[in-house]
């Protein structure tokens, strides 16, 4: 009988998609059942791998995740949070710009191997996916895996791994979880992608997709001057608690407890004591 070579393809997330059509083609799916080890209330984290092949200019990858499960004499229904409305347990995935190495780390051809791990059950308000924490064993998982916003380069799923820690001790690598799409912003890749507005008292900073201005801090009563990014407040007499004057910044009165008069300067009598004024 004739032998037919069989190729090992690993499904890939490549494209955003538009259509019922092109959604249906471009999801990843695949099952999982809660074994009969599973120490009910524990944590449950998904390990997803992936192989990113090409390189890219931009750096943001958005993917869909949704799950659904059940078990004996259940109908399938969807696995949601304590916080979602019904069927609404979709999570949004950004992967981390550097996922815990930089991007750089890739080779010539931009192939880079990414590891991620997304807690499913955790608790709401910590960083995960925050689905309900009633998993119990001979429960059967599946979950679907579209993708948003895509970089051009092709990202393999070479596996899924689910593994179990006590509870509240998961932790998310790798990625950013958002329960509603519009929360994703994929704006820029680096720092310098973001427009500068031409204040040295600001740094114009990317931070997971997003454009952040960071403003200098400068002590109380003290202002950055936009052009030399140095910190400046008004400079005057300052009469202090023992009676003397001295002509210093606002900021320094205020430390010393003083008295501050920026349209003056020390000259006798200012503070009540002219034998000490300075």
């Amino acid at each position: 009988l004739p032998i037919e070579i069989v190729p090992i393809v690993e499904p890939m997330l490549n494209f955003p998609c538009h259509t019922a059509a092109e959604c249906e083609d471009a999801a990843i799916a695949y099952r999982v059942a809660i074994p009969e080890i599973y120490e009910p209330g524990n944590d449950v984290t998904m390990r997803l791998f992936l192989y990113r092949h090409g390189w890219v200019d931009d750096y943001c990858v958005v993917f869909s995740l949704d799950a659904r499960r059940t078990w004996d004499g259940s109908d399938i229904m969807v696995y949601d949070g304590p916080d979602d409305g019904p069927g609404e347990g979709t999570r949004y995935i950004q992967i981390d710009n550097d996922m815990g190495q930089p991007v750089a780390a890739a080779d010539e051809s931009g192939d880079l191997f990414i590891v991620l791990d997304l807690p499913l059950n955790n608790a709401p308000g910590t960083p995960g996916l925050t689905w309900d924490n009633d998993l119990a064993a001979a429960q059967f998982l599946a979950f679907e895996i579209g993708i948003e916003d895509w970089d051009y380069a092709d990202y393999q799923i070479l596996g899924v791994g689910f593994y179990e820690s006590a509870a509240g001790t998961a932790t998310l690598e790798g990625a950013r979880v958002y329960d509603e799409r519009q929360d994703v912003y994929c704006e820029c890749a680096t720092d310098g992608d973001c427009q500068d507005d031409g204040s040295l008292c600001t740094d114009e900073v990317c931070d997971m997709g997003i454009c952040n201005t960071i403003v200098m801090d400068c002590p109380d009563g003290m202002d950055c001057d936009p052009a030399t990014g140095a910190c400046f407040g008004l400079f005057g007499a300052c009469c202090l608690p023992d009676g003397t004057c001295q002509e210093m910044p606002e900021y320094d009165c205020m430390n010393s407890q003083g008295q501050f008069d920026p349209s003056t300067v020390c000259s006798p009598g200012l503070c009540g004591d002219p034998g000490t004024d300075e």
